[in-house]
C-alpha cells in the first residue's frame, strides 16, 4: 500500500467514528497530515511498516488524536530549553 493510501485511511477511518460532528472535516483533515508525516519522515515509511493512530472523543467537548510512528535515525528532537512532552505536565504543559 503506498503512503498516500495509508495516510488516506487514518482519515476515512476515524470520519466513520465522527459522522454527524460538525468539526469531522477538519478532524479528519489534521488526522491524515499527522499520517502523513508518519509515513514520510519516520521508518514508518517502509513498505511493511506500521504506524498507529489512537483518538479519544469526548462528545460534545474535544477530540485528541495520536500518530505513533516507527521512529527514525535520529530520534526525537528536543530542543534547548524544551522537555521531551513524557516528561512535561498534563498534554505538554507545564503545571
Amino acid at each position: 500500500m503506498d503512503r498516500l493510501t495509508r495516510s488516506g485511511r487514518s482519515g476515512a477511518s476515524l470520519r466513520k467514528v465522527l459522522d454527524g460532528c460538525p468539526m469531522a472535516d477538519d478532524a479528519v483533515l489534521l488526522t491524515s497530515e499527522l499520517a502523513a508525516n508518519a509515513v514520510m519522515h519516520s521508518d514508518s515509511k517502509q513498505p511493511d511498516a506500521e504506524f498507529v493512530l489512537r483518538a479519544e472523543i469526548f462528545e460534545g467537548k474535544y477530540l485528541r488524536v495520536e500518530v505513533e510512528d516507527q521512529g527514525g535515525p535520529l530520534g526525537p528532537r528536543v530542543w534547548p530549553g524544551q522537555r521531551p512532552l513524557a516528561w512535561a505536565g498534563s498534554g505538554g504543559r507545564d503545571g
